[in-house]
């Protein structure tokens, strides 16, 4: 078989390098169409998909569609379409308390579009014939040449796409140009909040993968798309940690992080500017009030501070705190990841507002613990996402609306007291949300078997080894 994998950019090896390595070692020629390369951000990932070139003879890789400016000109009316088709889908009341997303979306169109929309919205039936309308102009559009000239110079058995739930990612036109080629097409979801925290799902895919029933429920309630078409995989981006080892002692990291061994250590995992623009503030705020709580462990504990590689956070006024500062960019290569999985695993807790550090704590086999307090409230309760945390499978984290609540559950995991009860809490979240077919089934070859299903001609079946969609 041979497919068309069109991804933004190199960065999104850290989500499918294990699907796409695995795909050209069954023997399966593989296309990788990146959309753009060589920013500084981007190194990195490129140094990384280089070496994946070298060792993996059937996996090439050729400039995506929208390096091309006759591309943007040609698709500039679509992705308007889509940019305001994205903005009303936050008028749904399933986004009643995210608001947030909803202002987001707003700075892709203009103003008047924006009024258009609020005053059908305030009209019985308004939004929804608006909606029809708008969608039936884009879906009337040509597609773009470039995306006909690439999909049929190539003549891949699928065309596959990823994370196309996203602001300014043009991928739609891949998808429609596999329609009108009699090509299979397939998204595959790339992260666990792309469903309700991002855009809406265009271009009509064959096959969906995603990671649990929950998100095939999104798909169907949120992007209408049919259950049949849908194939609960589980996260194979997962699989190098379900799979790591620590590679350094307490001491050996310690040391490089600059702490003292002699005493545990809270890890706060921060989130983008975008999620949190008040973070660094927060955190503050948050380090003074726990260590005035009254608990000797607490305020004793060491905490390092891990921000998001696009934040930096200057904490030097507050003492026993160290800041671990991350490159700004994307980081991919086996290194990277090794420090980030002992970072967690040699921590006591892990508190913070970044949820995908959140599942990874959760795989680690540590206790997660997350204020709901303050200005960065909304940073957790306003993004549907986050509910999923609370109660798949019984919920992951330990949540608390005091800080008295919040710095007990911390001092109890810093005694070492909370190890059973969060080993059993983990296990049930990732068997209903990251492994949903099993916790001891890697997902990679069930990710590999569902696209080899489509290249097949079997996009319409949801494959029979797809156990999960009773675990809601």
């Amino acid at each position: 078989m041979r497919y068309l994998f069109a991804l933004p950019h190199a960065g999104y090896l850290r989500n499918f390098e294990s699907t796409l390595t695995l795909l050209a070692r069954r023997g399966h020629d593989v296309v990788l169409a990146l959309g753009s390369t060589g920013k500084p951000a981007l190194r990195e990932p490129d140094r990384r998909l280089a070496e994946l070139e070298g060792s993996l003879p059937r996996l090439q890789v050729v400039p995506g569609i929208e390096r091309s400016g006759a591309f943007k000109k040609q698709d500039r009316r679509a992705r308007e379409l889509r940019s305001w088709l994205d903005y009303m889908r936050y008028f749904d009341p399933a986004f009643a308390r995210a608001g947030g997303l909803r202002e987001r979306a707003a700075e892709a169109i203009d103003v008047q579009t924006i009024e258009l929309t609020r005053a059908a919205a305030a009209q019985p039936g308004g939004l929804d014939a608006l909606r029809a309308s708008v969608a039936e102009e884009e879906a009337g559009l040509p597609v773009p040449d470039a995306a006909l000239r690439l999909v049929g110079q190539q003549a891949p058995d699928a065309v596959l796409v990823s994370p196309l739930m996203q602001k300014g990612v043009p991928q739609a036109a891949y998808l429609r140009a596999a329609r009108q080629l009699g090509v299979p097409c397939g998204l595959s979801v790339a992260s666990w909040d792309n469903l309700t925290t991002s855009t809406l799902i265009h271009g009509d895919p064959d096959l969906v993968t995603v990671w649990n029933a929950f998100q095939r429920a999104e798909a169907a309630r949120l992007h209408g798309v049919a259950s049949e078409r849908v194939a609960v995989v589980g996260s194979p981006m997962h699989d190098l940690w379900f799979a790591s080892e620590p590679a350094s002692s307490r001491a050996e990291f310690c040391a490089r992080a600059g702490l003292s061994d002699e005493r545990p250590y809270v890890l706060y995992v921060g989130s983008s500017p975008h999620i949190a623009p008040a973070e660094e503030r927060w955190v503050g705020r948050w380090v003074g009030a726990i260590r005035a709580a009254g608990s000797d462990e607490v305020a004793r504990a060491a905490i390092l501070v891990r921000p998001h590689p696009h934040n930096r956070f200057d904490l030097d006024a507050h003492p026993g705190v160290v800041v671990q500062p991350l490159p700004d960019g994307l980081t991919v290569g086996h290194a990277a990841h090794q420090e980030y999985f002992d970072t967690i695993h040699h921590a006591a807790a892990v508190v913070g507002i970044n949820t995908s550090a959140m599942i990874e704590a959760g795989i680690v086999g540590r206790g997660v613990h997350v204020l709901l307090a303050g200005e960065l409230r909304d940073a957790h309760e306003g993004r549907p996402h986050f509910d999923y945390l609370v109660s798949a499978g019984g919920g992951l984290l330990r949540t608390a609306d005091t800080v008295a609540d919040h710095v007990a559950g911390l001092a109890r995991s810093l005694r070492g007291e909370d190890g059973l009860e969060r080993r059993r809490r983990a296990d049930r979240f990732l068997g209903a949300f990251i492994r949903p077919n099993g916790l001891d089934r890697p997902v990679t070859p069930m990710m590999a078997d569902a696209l080899e299903s489509l290249a097949g001609g079997y996009a319409a079946a949801t494959p029979a080894w797809s156990s999960a969609s009773s675990q809601m």
